[in-house]
Parts: structure tokens; C-alpha cells; sequence
């Protein structure tokens, strides 16, 4: 590297392999070095989560012993297990076993120290000299504010090479109102130097940025979707094709089973808040999401599908909730559920989507608070993109049609007749609904997704969902 050169800056959509690539980098870093050299390869590995930087130990461990590797802890994390404890220091003067950092001259005789991107701040605070690590190495970096980056970047001196990995596609740094947006402080540092020139033209940026493309996670239907959307057509798709068709034999009746996503229209659920709870859930969607879990599991868990490999994706901790609550009355404790920001970084076989949203009038909520699915193209395509071989969406078609990407996505689906329609289950303790009246007119964008296929075709019911389809597919939502 040329004495002051810009960080090189390694942009890999999802399943493209950013952190195998990196690992593997690391990996032949160390085995070519050798102690006692002047120039001997010194390693700082960052990340914003702890469950992303244990990987790179996890991988390293076999190279390096714990007086070549340390792995830093926040200092009153509760439990630290398997190999990361091995590797993490506990300060011996502590009576509650605190973490701490080893004492200065063990500290500078490491290889590679691994940390997450906030508990970087011990290695300056402790007084570790710019130009110390001869690589400074971020992933995720895509996520993180700038000022956060800072933290390991600044431990960099004049020679010290500095790798960044990331998307920019994919949902960025977390932020809470418009403000935050106003003033930048949604673009993370990764998005930020790509725009600049020195990525920009083609001569520097083939120094100083590397792009992957060839998705080695999920579906290529899926890929093919997200790679128009966000990728400008550049993905490729190379997973497995016994991977990402293991869920092909699910009995989706009348749908066309090689397509890897189901678009479920909810007719007549409602959105709630409980007391002065500021979060929403939907109860007819987890109803009707229980439903589909269970039934993918009694069709798919002798085939070797693990409740591990099921995740459930919405917006709003109060479905969380719900969802977590009906799911271990089945006995389904094992399913994942969370906020798309949980699942960033992770994959799974099966997702479901719960959208909850059915009010178009509360999605200007959603967009002061950066939160929800609709008109956040990042936030869609993270969500997307954790699935290997299956997409199962549940949502109100006239609130997901005024979303660019959702009318997208449902329009395909519409496609591939895997476009159903259904009434919004009675909760229990409700009586049975009354025969529903005529539908009213759909949303202009609405009726775009949902306009009939020319040959009169109709879409089908979910088969052994717990009720038959209802309506012709066309996915009329329920008037708000």
C-alpha cells in the first residue's frame, strides 16, 4: 500500500460472501507473517455486534493461541462461553470477574485483537499508538454511524492499511427521527466514501474498492427480485440448487411450488396498541402466521427443516410478542422472531413477514420514525435477503401497494399464482363474521398489483392453513 492511501472498501451484497472473504484474507495474513520482523503483521478486527466478530475467532482459533489473539469484552458482560472466553481477558483484581484489557505489554505483543466497533474505545483510552496494528480491519461497516467507525479507524496511522466491508443497500446506521436523517447522520461512513471521487472513477476505484457478485444464500427467483431493485441487475445466483429448493414440496395448493415466495392478502385485520404502549400488533396476522408455521413444520420437519431454520420478520416489538406467545403454544419456541435490524447479519431457510400495518394514514408515523416496511428500500431488501428458499409475506395489499419495491414484489407473485387472498381469521372469544358485504373499489395502486391475469386465472387457497381461500385472488384490502 502507497503511504496514506484511502481505506479499501470491500461492497458485498448479501450472501456474497463479505466475511468468508475476509476471514480467509486474515487467515493467510497470519500464516505468512513472521515474528521478529520489523513489518510483522499486526491485526485490529471490528464489527458492530458481538455476534458478528466471534466468527473471526472462532474461524482464527485454529492459527493462534490466547497469547496471540485477544477478544475484548465489554467489561460487565454477564457470560461469555466457548472459545470466546478463552480468548477474552477478566481484569484479577476484580471480585465480580469484570472484563479488562491485559496489561499493556501482553496487549502489544498480539496478533490480532478482535472487538466490537464501541469497545474499541479501551484500546485508545489505554493509550495503543496510532500505526500500532498495520491492518485495521471493519465489517458491517455499511452500519455504522461515522462517528462509531472513528473508534477503530482512528488507531490507523500513516501505513496502516485500512479495510472496510459492507452494503450500502442494506439498512445503515440506526436512527430514531427525520432530524437524525437531515443531518446525515443515516449515511454511514462506507456509503459516504463511495461517493466520493476516488471511488467514483474507474482507474482509483479498481485500487481502492472491490465489488462482489455472486450470491451464494438464497433463491435465484429472490436474487433475481432484490438484484433489480437494488443491485442494478449485477447479482448472480450461485447457491446450491439442493439449498434453495429444499422447500419446494410444501403444499401450496394451486400455486406454482418452484417459486420461492407466497404473498398472503389479509382482508380485515385491524392494527392495535395496548394501554400507552407506543408499539403496534396486528392479531389476526399472528394468527394467521401461527397457522402457516405450524403447517410448513408438519410438512417439512421430517425432511430435516429445524425450527432454527424458521424466522419471523415485523417491525413492531408488540407483534413480536404476539407471535412469540402463539408460537410456543405449538410448541414452537425455537422459531426466531425479531425486528429486521435483529435478523441483519443472519439466515434462514423459511422467513415469514408480518407487515401489521393496515392503515394507510399511520404510515407517516412509520416514515418519522424510520421504522416499519413501506417506503424504506433498504429496510425491504434486508428483510428480504435473509431468506434461503422460502418468502412468506402476510399483509393489507392497499397499505404494502403504495411501497415501489412491495408492488414489485407482490407483482410477481401475482405472476407465479402465488398471489392468495383471505378473510381475516375471528379471534377467539369473537363471534363468527357476518357475510362480507361487496368489496369496495381498490387503491389505484392496489388494483395495478391486483388486475386479473388475461386467461381469467384465479388464485388458490393455502392448502391445510386452517381455512379455505377466500375471494378470487384479486386482494382487495379492507376499506380503513
Amino acid at each position: 500500500r502507497m503511504h496514506g492511501s484511502a481505506p479499501f472498501l470491500l461492497v458485498g451484497p448479501f450472501g456474497t460472501g463479505k466475511t468468508r472473504t475476509l476471514i480467509e484474507f486474515l487467515r493467510r495474513l497470519v500464516a505468512q507473517r513472521k515474528p521478529g520482523q520489523p513489518h510483522a503483521a499486526r491485526v485490529l478486527v471490528c464489527s458492530p455486534s458481538n455476534s458478528s466478530v466471534d466468527k473471526y475467532v472462532t474461524a482464527l482459533q485454529e492459527l493462534l493461541g490466547p497469547e496471540q489473539m485477544l477478544r475484548i469484552q465489554a467489561p460487565h458482560r454477564s457470560t461469555v462461553l466457548g472459545p470466546m472466553a478463552k480468548y477474552s481477558h477478566q481484569d484479577p483484581m476484580s471480585a465480580t470477574g469484570a472484563y479488562a484489557l491485559p496489561e499493556a505489554s501482553a496487549l502489544l505483543k498480539m496478533v490480532v485483537v478482535v472487538s466490537t466497533t464501541r469497545s474499541a474505545a479501551q484500546l485508545v483510552n489505554a493509550g495503543v499508538p496510532k500505526g500500532h496494528f498495520t491492518h485495521i480491519v471493519v465489517d458491517e461497516a455499511a452500519q455504522l454511524m461515522e462517528a462509531e467507525a472513528l473508534l477503530p479507524i482512528s488507531l490507523a496511522g500513516p501505513h496502516t492499511a485500512v479495510i472496510m466491508a459492507g452494503d450500502p443497500q442494506q439498512l445503515g446506521p440506526s436512527t430514531f427521527s427525520k432530524v437524525d436523517s437531515v443531518h446525515g447522520l443515516h449515511c454511514s461512513v462506507m456509503e459516504r466514501l463511495l461517493n466520493m471521487p476516488a471511488y467514483l472513477s474507474i482507474p482509483s476505484a479498481a485500487r481502492a474498492c472491490c465489488k462482489l457478485t455472486r450470491n451464494y444464500r438464497s433463491h435465484p427467483q429472490l436474487v433475481k427480485l432484490l438484484s433489480r431493485l437494488s443491485y442494478s441487475n449485477r447479482l448472480e445466483a450461485h447457491a446450491p440448487s439442493a439449498k434453495v429448493n429444499a422447500l419446494q414440496d410444501w403444499g401450496k395448493s394451486g400455486t406454482d411450488r418452484a417459486f420461492p415466495m407466497l404473498f398472503v392478502s389479509l382482508e380485515g385485520g385491524s392494527e392495535e396498541r395496548e394501554g400507552d404502549s407506543p408499539s403496534w400488533f396486528n392479531r389476526q396476522e399472528a394468527h394467521v402466521l401461527q397457522e402457516l408455521v405450524v403447517d410448513l413444520m408438519r410438512a417439512c420437519e421430517a425432511k430435516g427443516l429445524t425450527q432454527e431454520e424458521v424466522g419471523i420478520i415485523t417491525p413492531y416489538f408488540k407483534q413480536s410478542q404476539k407471535l412469540r406467545v402463539l408460537l410456543r403454544h405449538k410448541g414452537l419456541s425455537r422459531v426466531r422472531v425479531g425486528s429486521t435490524e435483529e435478523f441483519h447479519g443472519h439466515e434462514v431457510k423459511a422467513l415469514f413477514i408480518s407487515t401489521v400495518r393496515t392503515s394507510v394514514a399511520n404510515l407517516e408515523l412509520d416514515e418519522h420514525f424510520d421504522a416499519g416496511f413501506v417506503g424504506n428500500p433498504k429496510r425491504f431488501n434486508t428483510a428480504l435477503s435473509r431468506a434461503v428458499a422460502l418468502v412468506v409475506v402476510v399483509g393489507d395489499l392497499n397499505v404494502l401497494a403504495h411501497s415501489a419495491e412491495w408492488r414489485e414484489m407482490l407483482g410477481v407473485c401475482r405472476e407465479h399464482k402465488c398471489f392468495v387472498s383471505r378473510q381475516a381469521p375471528p379471534l377467539p372469544g369473537q363471534p363468527l363474521p357476518l357475510p362480507a358485504p361487496p368489496p369496495a373499489p381498490p387503491t389505484a395502486a392496489a388494483a395495478a398489483v391486483a388486475r386479473p391475469q388475461h386467461d381469467g386465472r384465479t388464485a388458490a387457497g393455502v392448502q391445510g392453513h386452517g381455512q379455505g381461500h377466500q375471494g378470487q385472488g384479486q386482494g382487495q384490502g379492507q376499506g380503513h
